[in-house]
């Protein structure tokens, strides 16, 4: 499917979880999930996580997390799209991959651990089909993903920049996906370094392939006064999204996945 279609890709946010910050406990059954999903006409595709990697919630286990996606496999399976699986949790993305041997799509790992191992070779290898995207996190090691806060660069404006490009430059890959990560191990400040020179890393790094999240980040709704996720900041935040989004990417040859809620 990419990136040879098109150059932009929107991907829905589905949070299988009970404490996400945006949209927690909203889908506790198959139906729920079809309704939301048949919700979203302008989405390519779909996200789904299971743990909220947010720092004000604790670390699960990878039978926890399981256990989360496991009722709503089979409704997957009849997707007719790409399905992205959003965990940092090796034997998550084994057990899914081997469910989804058979997928006439791709599967894309959407890994916030920012920790490239040998399972990551692995998994690549196992079809032609498997995306992975690989993220700008700090955090020293997988178990700590979730604490990402703790773990922040001194570094800002272009020192931060030229840090980032040097921790992507090594990992390019045809079905590798770079993601900095917005929001992850990262200040206020160096979030707004990283959108006033994303041109830059992009010419820095040189690659063909990204994914962007920064939809209803906790930066941009400090940026635009939102305390609170009420339903009108929600609309809000909707609002901007698309503006900043192209403000990133604008005249740009490379292809983005867009990561969005919705």
């Amino acid at each position: 499917m990419f990136p040879q279609s098109k150059k932009k890709y929107q991907l829905g946010v589905i949070n299988l979880t009970p404490n996400s910050f945006s949209d927690g406990g909203e889908i506790s059954s198959s139906s729920e999930l079809l309704k939301k999903l048949k919700s979203s006409t302008a989405i390519d595709f779909f996200d789904f996580g299971a743990e909220s990697t947010a720092p004000m919630n604790q670390a699960i286990n990878e039978d926890q997390e399981w256990s989360r996606f496991k009722p709503f496999l089979d409704l997957l399976k009849t997707l007719n799209h790409p399905l992205s699986f959003d965990t940092y949790h090796v034997e998550t993305i084994e057990r899914l991959s081997y469910e989804f041997k058979d997928f006439s799509y791709p599967i894309i790992w959407n890994d916030v651990s920012g920790k490239w191992s040998s399972e990551v070779d692995r998994f690549l290898a196992q079809s032609v089909r498997h995306f992975y995207v690989y993220s700008h996190n700090l955090a020293p090691s997988r178990d700590l993903t979730g604490s990402h806060m703790k773990f922040l660069s001194s570094k800002n404006g272009d020192d931060f920049i030229q840090e980032m490009s040097d921790f992507f430059l090594s990992k390019k890959h045809d079905r590798v996906f770079f993601d900095p990560c917005f929001g992850f191990s990262k200040s206020y400040e160096q979030n707004w370094s990283l959108f006033d020179s994303f041109a830059k890393l992009l010419d820095l790094v040189e690659h063909n392939n990204w994914m962007i999240g920064i939809s209803r980040k906790s930066f941009l709704r400090k940026k635009l006064g939102l305390d609170a996720l009420t339903a009108d900041a929600k609309l809000s935040l909707d609002r901007v999204h698309d503006d900043f989004i192209n403000r990133l990417i604008q005249r740009r040859r490379e292809t983005f996945i867009i990561r969005k809620h919705f």
